[in-house]
């Protein structure tokens, strides 16, 4: 019998647990057999590759699906993008075994399973719990009748985890991990509680901010009903000192408890009948399996049985649905305020989409927590927004981003703290942007460029380290995927100044190399003000980067390596999906990409929106005090909506050791449809209104 050939897609520290696991279902049975890893980290994939023997690496899954021939992909990702891998894995015809999360939404869930549908292969979801001898000791005593009817039951995760654990960039973040410790720590508890009780009917939650300095809560609580008439309490922390892991059933004629951490043995459960039933119970608990850890490879024994009988191997995406809805009951009670049912969470439901819903209660500037933090010796504004319901104001999402908003709606969130794998030369970004009226004008990682990202300063060819994303351009070869994809990392905030007039940050970075290596410090600035008048406001943005690496650096772009008309490399921004087709408008008029290359001081860019059929503008103004004033700019319409100023377009510029290169923008985004005429009024508004 031919062993299924297994491919791993993330190699941290759940891989591991998946590898090991693997590896002694080798050598049990001779069913698997780990034959390829993929990482961005290419690090981290080279240990992981040594320690387990595995011969063929990759760079990244794309890679991995396309060359590895595997039959079963193990996604060990953070959770932030475990459904579109999943379903590219399916598409290339491999079974799939997903780690929990298996998904950040019911939505993404549903379209996992019409995947599953569409291409004829299996999903597993990771849920170890219901594999140890305990739980199946649990579901025989149920079937022989002994124990009654269940009653009453408690599942409690209460864990412990620091503020460093969650500094870490995609942690305590809606975006990347679908919710707090409901979500990503007290999932595998839920889920082993509703293998046993069955379908919930009914639930009411309550969610908290109390200690954690993150977007998501770190305590929940919740109240659910189910189907045969149980109810149960559900509790989980990351505040706990004191980590435990607890369920506790009451049938008519026992309890049985369940008290562990991380992983149970069949030493962990207690039995206690209730007065009369001793024998009946004892017995049939103990004629029920026993010795084996609720570990992933009771599990992945299970998975590889069920693909050899072609049967769908558990715990389905059916079974993990029930589960993932009753977390998005949780947060939809909690801020909801009110009881919610399962039908409650169909398409039509905000929850349905995203486990945060329309937003938690604390999302509100007045309600997030009252701390001041200490960075680069400046203390930041306190994460409650300044000036907020008049003017302008700024809002510190301590170790995250800087929010600025107008009037109390939001203009952009600049993240500065990116999450991002190394693969997209992690920077910081504007996303999203907003007009005056509310209209989205820029969009975060697009799946044909997902390095793209709202506004970013992106440097494609700095030395021979790229500091954009994704491959580069090596001339006489075409693009390739090289070991250089650089980090611009945040070292702290010189300054956070807010007003309802003006806002001002300045920011120091460091410049890494893929090696570790220190490039450039770079002192970075913007500053905000907006022009009611013009239905308009403007982002200007300046930057002076200091060569630290003991030699001279070129910039440079694909062009200046040899291919023509991408000489994409400065402070780049990317539009809407809608934008696509959009108008360029240059001081001499207007057009589309035949515009690329030309040289002005300004560009514009109209965009129309979706649904409501308006428009908005977007005019990019280089400072005159550029050394490549006027400037040739990168830009296209056609296929999508993308505008840059482009210093090096077509021509390297080189910086000595210990020089500084600067140079200053600005950006104006305004409602509507605006002529040349307009877009020249606006930047020469910008100009104005620019102090350095």
């Amino acid at each position: 019998m031919t062993a299924y050939r297994v491919g791993i897609v993330g190699t941290g520290a759940i891989a591991r647990t998946h590898a090991l696991a693997l590896r002694r279902l080798a050598e049990e049975t001779g069913d698997v057999a780990l034959v390829a890893a993929a990482d961005t980290d290419p690090g981290r994939l080279s240990v992981f590759a040594a320690e387990f023997e595995v011969a063929a690496v990759y760079p990244d899954a794309e890679a991995l699906l396309a060359g590895a021939g595997a039959d079963i992909v193990h996604i060990c990702t953070p959770p932030g993008v475990h459904e579109p891998m999943a379903r590219a894995a399916l598409e290339a015809g491999s079974h799939v075994v997903v780690e929990k999360p298996a998904t950040l939404s019911l939505a993404d869930l549903d379209r996992l399973i019409d995947a599953e549908e569409k291409y004829g292969r299996f999903v597993a979801t990771v849920s170890q719990h219901r594999f140890g001898s305990g739980a199946r000791r649990l579901q025989h005593l149920m079937r022989s009748g002994a124990a009654g009817r269940p009653l009453l039951a408690r599942c409690d995760t209460t864990w412990f985890r620091d503020q460093a654990y969650f500094d870490v960039e995609w942690r305590g973040r809606w975006d990347t991990e679908g919710g707090g410790p409901t979500m990503g720590h007290g999932i595998h508890q839920i889920d082993l509680l509703l293998s046993i009780l069955g379908e919930w009917t009914s639930v009411r939650g309550l969610a908290r901010k109390q200690a954690r300095v993150t977007e998501t809560e770190d305590v929940s609580l919740a109240h659910v009903e189910f189907a045969g008439g149980a109810v149960a309490s559900v509790v989980n922390s990351v505040v706990s000192p004191r980590e435990e892991s607890y369920l506790r059933f009451d049938f008519e004629y026992a309890t049985v408890e369940l008290t562990h951490l991380y992983g149970y043995t069949d030493a962990d459960w207690r039995v206690t009948p209730a007065p009369g039933h001793e024998r009946r119970i004892t017995e049939a608990w103990e004629s029920g399996p026993a010795g084996v850890r609720s570990e992933h490879l009771a599990q992945f024994r299970e998975v590889v049985r069920s693909l050899r009988e072609g049967t769908a191997p558990p715990v389905s995406t059916s079974d993990a649905r029930s589960t993932l809805r009753l977390v998005a009951g949780i947060y939809a009670s909690a801020f909801g305020g009110r009881p919610v049912r399962p039908d409650d969470l169909g398409p039509r439901s905000p929850f349905y989409e995203r486990m945060r819903g329309d937003g938690p209660p604390w999302s509100s500037s007045r309600r997030t927590a009252e701390r001041s933090i200490v960075t680069s010796d400046v203390e930041t504004i306190p994460a409650q927004e300044r000036s907020a319901e008049t003017g302008l104001g700024l809002l510190h999402e301590y170790n995250r981003a800087v929010h600025v908003r107008w009037q109390g709606a939001e203009l952009f969130r600049y993240v500065y703290r990116p999450w991002e794998p190394r693969l997209e030369s992690p920077k910081p970004y504007f996303h999203p942007l907003r007009t005056l009226g509310g209209d989205l004008v820029s969009v975060y990682r697009p799946h044909d460029h997902v390095w793209h990202k709202g506004i970013s300063w992106s440097l494609c060819n700095v030395g021979d380290q790229n500091f954009w994303g994704g491959p580069t351009y090596v001339r006489g070869e075409g693009y390739r995927q090289l070991d250089n994809n650089g980090t611009q990392l945040h070292t702290g905030f010189a300054s956070l100044d807010a007003s309802a007039e003006r806002v001002d940050v300045v920011e120091e970075l460091d410049w890494i190399s893929r090696s570790g290596a220190r490039l450039f410090t770079e002192r970075r600035g913007f500053s905000v003000r907006v022009h009611p008048d013009l239905d308009a406001w403007q982002l200007s943005y300046w930057t002076a980067m200091r060569n630290t690496s003991g030699g001279p650096v070129a910039f440079g772009s694909p062009t200046t390596n040899g291919r023509a008309d991408a000489g994409y490399s400065g402070l780049f921004w990317r539009g809407p999906r809608s934008f696509s087709g959009g108008v360029v408008v240059s001081p001499d008029g207007t057009g589309g990409d035949e515009l690329m290359g030309c040289r002005a001081a300004w560009l514009g860019f109209v965009g129309k929106h979706d649904g409501a059929a308006g428009a908005s503008t977007l005019v990019f103004a280089e400072h005159e005090s550029n050394y490549s004033y006027p400037t040739k700019w990168f830009v296209r319409s056609g296929v999508f909506a993308a505008v840059c100023p482009a210093p090096f377009y077509d021509t390297e510029h080189e910086v000595a050791a210990d020089d500084t290169l600067s140079l200053r923008y600005d950006v104006i985004i305004a409602d509507g449809a605006r002529d040349a005429g307009d877009c020249g009024l606006l930047a020469k508004r910008a100009g104005e209104a620019w102090r350095p």
